[in-house]
C-alpha cells in the first residue's frame, strides 16, 4: 500500500488523514501527545478533536519522527505558533527530495514568514513547495461532504501527482502555481473573519456587512501582491472561497471571537474559553507588514487598534 506521513493530529491534520486512508493510503500520524496517539491506536478515535469519527485502520499513530520521515510526501498541520519548535524535532530526519505540504495558515510572530518559509529556513534547503487550503471544515470533510481545495505548487506535474493523492468523489481539486500567494490569504482571511464579526457582534446590517465585506476582499488582494503572491489568488479558493466560508459559516472559531468583541466582551476573557485562534495571532504579524510596506489595508488596522490598542469597536464603521 503507498505510504504519506502528516504531522499534526489535530482537526485539520486528522481530516486530510482521513481523506488519503480513503484514497488508499497507509497514514502514519504524527501526534504530539502520548494520550492521542493511544486514542487513536485503541479506539480508532480522535475525541479532542474530532469527535464521534472513526478512524481508518491504515491511519498509523505515532510520536517518533522517525516513522514519519520515511515518506516521500509529507503533510505538516501544526498551528503556526508551534510550527518551528516541531520543525526543529523534525529536521534531524528531514532530507532533500522529500515533498512538504503546507496546511498551517498564518504567519509567524516576531520573523512575520510563512509556513513554507519557516520549514524552509528551519532545514536549511528547499524542502517545502507546496500548499494546500481552500474552503474546508475538518467535521464536514470528515464526514465526506462535498469540497474544494486548493493545490498550490512551484512544479505542475508535482502538483498533478498532489492533486491525484486527494482527488476522490467528495474532494475536488485545483491547482495554482502561487504558494505565495494561497498562504497569504489563509492567513489574512482570518483576521477578516474577526472584522465581519466584530460587524455581527454589533448587530450591523446584512447591506453594512456586504459593504465591509468588499472592503475586506480589496485588502486580502493586497496583502497577496504585498507578499509576492499572484493578485488573481484572491478570486480563489484559498481566497474568496476560504473567506466566505470563514466569515458565514458559522464554525469559525475567527468569526465567533469577532462577534464576542462586537458584544463588548474583553479579549483576555475570550481567551478564557478559547485557544487563541490563528487570526488573532496573525494580525501582529500582519500589521507589521502593514507598517513596513506602507499598505493601505484600514479594515486590519481597525482590528489590530481594537484588539491591541484598546480603541473603540466602533472605529471600524469609520473607515469606509
Amino acid at each position: 500500500m503507498k505510504q504519506v506521513s502528516i504531522i499534526g493530529a489535530g482537526a485539520w491534520g486528522s481530516a486530510i488523514a482521513s481523506v488519503l486512508a480513503h484514497n488508499g493510503y497507509t497514514v502514519h500520524l504524527w501526534c504530539h501527545d502520548e494520550e492521542t496517539k493511544k486514542n487513536i491506536a485503541t479506539t480508532r478515535t480522535n475525541p479532542l478533536y474530532l469527535p464521534n469519527i472513526s478512524f481508518a485502520e491504515s491511519i498509523m499513530p505515532t510520536t517518533d519522527f522517525k516513522d514519519i520521515t520515511n515518506s516521500s510526501w509529507i503533510f505538516e498541520a501544526i498551528p503556526i505558533k508551534y510550527l518551528r519548535h516541531v520543525m526543529l524535532q523534525a529536521k534531524s530526519w528531514a532530507r532533500p527530495g522529500q515533498h512538504w505540504v503546507v496546511l498551517s495558515k498564518g504567519l509567524e510572530i516576531g520573523t512575520n514568514m510563512f509556513p513554507s518559509e519557516i520549514i524552509n529556513s528551519t532545514f536549511g534547503f528547499e524542502a517545502c513547495s507546496f500548499a494546500v487550503t481552500g474552503p474546508s471544515y475538518a467535521q464536514e470533510l470528515v464526514n465526506r461532504k462535498l469540497t474544494g481545495l486548493l493545490v498550490a505548487s512551484y512544479d505542475k506535474k508535482k502538483g498533478e501527482d498532489l492533486q491525484a493523492m486527494l482527488d476522490n468523489d467528495y474532494v475536488k481539486t485545483f491547482h495554482s502555481h502561487d504558494v505565495m500567494g494561497a498562504q497569504a490569504a489563509a492567513a489574512i482571511k482570518n483576521v477578516l473573519a474577526v472584522a465581519i464579526g466584530i460587524l455581527d457582534g454589533m448587530d450591523c446590517a446584512a447591506n453594512t456587512k456586504a459593504l465591509f465585506f468588499v472592503a475586506a476582499v480589496e485588502e486580502m488582494k493586497i496583502f497577496i501582491k504585498a507578499s509576492d503572491g499572484d493578485s488573481h489568488t484572491v478570486g480563489s479558493l484559498a481566497g474568496m472561497g476560504d473567506l466566505i466560508l470563514t466569515t458565514f459559516g458559522g464554525l469559525s472559531r475567527n468569526a465567533e471571537i469577532g462577534k464576542r468583541i462586537g458584544r463588548s466582551e474583553v479579549l483576555e476573557d475570550i481567551f478564557n474559553d478559547h485557544e487563541t485562534s490563528e487570526g488573532i495571532n496573525s494580525i501582529k504579524a500582519i500589521y507589521e507588514i502593514i507598517q513596513a510596506k506602507n499598505l493601505e489595508m484600514p479594515l486590519c488596522k481597525a482590528v489590530y487598534d481594537i484588539l491591541f490598542n484598546h480603541k473603540p469597536k466602533e472605529i471600524i464603521l469609520q473607515i469606509i
